[in-house]
């Protein structure tokens, strides 16, 4: 067998070896051809690993983002509806006092027209 790997010049192979030299010269050149594509093919796995996670991490931030203005918003509005509730009960407080003193105006001047 022909150790191509030591073979600097091809013209210097006898005649007899020629087409063992060619066979060994094809099979190394074959063998380096695999090698540049399995590196190729580990180097675009990581990428699209690395593309993967990216996308993951942004999907998961944005996720979050999302859940965290879903609560804002669900304490706006339940703020919102508490500070509703608060002018109601003041304006029912209200409506009451004046009431009371229209009761208390009426009272007055009934207790006048009676004396």
């Amino acid at each position: 067998p022909i150790d191509v790997a030591h073979v600097t010049d091809p013209l210097q192979v006898p005649l007899e070896q020629q087409p063992a030299y060619m066979k060994a010269l094809a099979a190394k050149r074959a063998a380096e051809r695999r090698a540049e594509e399995e590196r190729l093919e580990a180097e675009a796995k990581v990428r699209a690993a690395a593309k993967l996670a990216e996308i993951d991490k942004r999907r998961k931030e944005r996720e979050a983002a999302e859940k965290a203005a879903k609560a804002e918003a669900e304490k706006a509005a339940k703020a919102a509806a508490e500070a509703a509730a608060a002018r109601r009960r003041e304006e029912m407080a209200d409506q009451a006092r004046a009431r009371a003193k229209e009761l208390i105006g009426a009272a007055h001047s009934g207790a006048a027209a009676g004396a």
